[in-house]
């Protein structure tokens, strides 16, 4: 192994294209559901952060930047200015980039003007709606309610050529009839992007508690396949590109979680958030610490992102990953989408379980060049891959 001595990311791959996620950790209030990395905090200066965000930003090598995404937490509680700082810095590595999304909570309590974050520099939104039940939207503890975020979308329209929502099924108590009458919303507003996910139960969360405490009951599998069923069906003329993922053709579709999907590299700013990138052409993941406060502490006393030769001065944890591993999270991430994933050079896999989900209609084999899952495979996505990888 070569000498590592002051060796830091400047070593990335010159030619290497990156998506940047910048990570808003703060929230007004936690969801019930929500898992992510997000804070309520009563009493804090919001500029260290700010400010730690550019720090972060300022001790990374400039790459040609391919998409930005301000997620959260609630990114929509960051002042216009911010982003539009945090804007011009990266541009300082492309003049040039193409999309600039940021995730909003459609309500007047945690977001500044829509006209101020597109003269921030912001060309796509993203609305965390859910919902457009205000019963369900109270059960997940969402601060909107229907007619707010419909009222917030239409404005939105009116500056935005690219925006898309989140939306949930899967929850307690939502029957198939209310679903459809919040798919049959969402498509008078005639979206060009819409995202559609289960609810998943996460330990750390009031719902996973309550479930622990069997005081709440998610719905039965099948209900779960009819509500997909119908998202699929309401959705036809929407180019289903990811397993939870529908744009209106494919100019819509969200470069920035294609990164994600292809496993290109990307970099991650902000307390807890993740990278993956070549360096010497090995692979890295990178996770940076996950508490605000002690990830600021790191930001504002180093002078490089992560020293391979300090790794008890960095910002978080770097491990490299092994080729097979890489094979894994790459198929992993490809199967969820349409395109599906080339078999060229990937004979980790064996061909009979390619074939038999062929076989019975879970995926579609082509053998030795591609295989992709179908909408059926798509619902049994994670049974699939624990299948194909031996995993119990």
């Amino acid at each position: 192994m070569k000498n590592r001595k002051n060796m830091v990311f400047e070593q990335i791959n010159n030619n290497d294209e990156i998506a940047v996620y910048i990570h808003w950790p703060f929230c007004r209030k936690k969801c019930f559901y929500c898992d992510l990395n997000s804070h309520v905090r009563e009493k804090i200066t919001l500029e260290h952060y700010f400010e730690g965000l550019l720090k972060e930003i300022s001790l990374w090598k400039k790459h040609k930047i391919t998409s930005i995404f301000f997620g959260g937490g609630t990114p929509s509680l960051m002042k216009p200015e911010w982003i539009q700082a945090i804007i011009s810095e990266l541009k300082k590595w492309s003049t040039f980039i193409p999309e600039i999304t940021l995730e909003v909570n459609p309500s007047s309590l945690e977001s500044y003007s829509l006209e101020r974050f597109r003269d921030a520099g912001i060309n796509r939104i993203s609305f965390g709606v859910q919902s457009f039940d205000d019963q369900i939207l109270q059960f997940l503890g969402r601060t909107h309610t229907a007619q707010e975020a419909i009222q917030w979308i239409r404005k939105a329209q009116q500056l935005f050529s690219n925006m898309s929502i989140d939306l949930m099924y899967g929850i307690p108590n939502q029957s198939l009839q209310t679903l459809k009458e919040t798919l049959d919303v969402v498509l008078n507003l005639n979206l060009p992007h819409i995202s559609l996910y289960a609810l998943t139960l996460e330990k750390n969360t009031k719902f996973g508690q309550l479930y622990e405490r069997a005081q709440l009951k998610m719905p039965q599998d099948d209900l779960i396949a009819d509500q997909y069923e119908l998202i699929l069906q309401k959705l036809k003329h929407y180019l289903h590109y990811e397993i939870s993922n529908f744009a209106k053709n494919e100019s819509y579709r969200s470069k920035h979680n294609l990164t994600y999907w292809r496993y290109k590299p990307f970099i991650g700013i902000g307390p807890g958030a993740h990278s993956r990138i070549w360096i010497d052409n090995e692979w890295y993941a990178i996770h940076n610490l996950k508490l605000p406060e002690q990830w600021l502490q790191k930001v504002q006393n180093n002078t490089a992102v992560h020293d391979l030769s300090n790794l008890q001065n960095n910002i978080g944890i770097i491990e490299k990953i092994d080729q097979k591993i890489f094979k894994m999270e790459q198929f992993l991430m490809n199967l969820r989408t349409h395109e599906g994933i080339s078999l060229v050079n990937n004979t980790f896999l064996q061909t009979d379980k390619l074939q038999k989900l062929h076989d019975v209609g879970d995926a579609i084999y082509d053998a030795n060049i591609s295989f992709r899952l179908t909408n059926k495979g798509f619902l049994r996505y994670n049974a699939i891959f624990r299948y194909l990888f031996d995993q119990n």
